[in-house]
């Protein structure tokens, strides 16, 4: 897959923190200036992510979902071999 590391794409005017900090410190730059301070894209996104979200929003609900089971067992597995943490499901808040 060839992926497009040429096009920017605009985020003034979109709650973008970065963009909203940077045009208000410096509001004359040119329209060609990417910020590269945060973790937020300017560039199209890959294809596959687009069409991955396109097929999860199909077939799932869009809504407020509590944690599952399998939820739980992330987090405690990710404790477990990131932070030799054991956990239980019962420490994990999440509201």
């Amino acid at each position: 897959m060839i992926y497009d590391f040429e096009t920017l794409v605009s985020r003034k005017n979109t709650g973008s923190g970065k963009w909203d900090e940077m045009t208000k410190e410096h509001p004359n730059l040119p329209e060609n200036v990417a910020p590269l301070s945060v973790a937020d894209m300017e560039l199209k996104n890959p294809p596959e992510i687009v069409e991955g979200l396109k097929k999860y929003i199909d077939t799932h609900i869009l809504g407020y979902t509590g944690p599952t089971e399998e939820y739980f067992d992330a987090v405690c597995g990710w404790m477990k071999r990131r932070n030799d943490w054991d956990i239980k499901k019962e420490e994990i808040l999440h509201k």
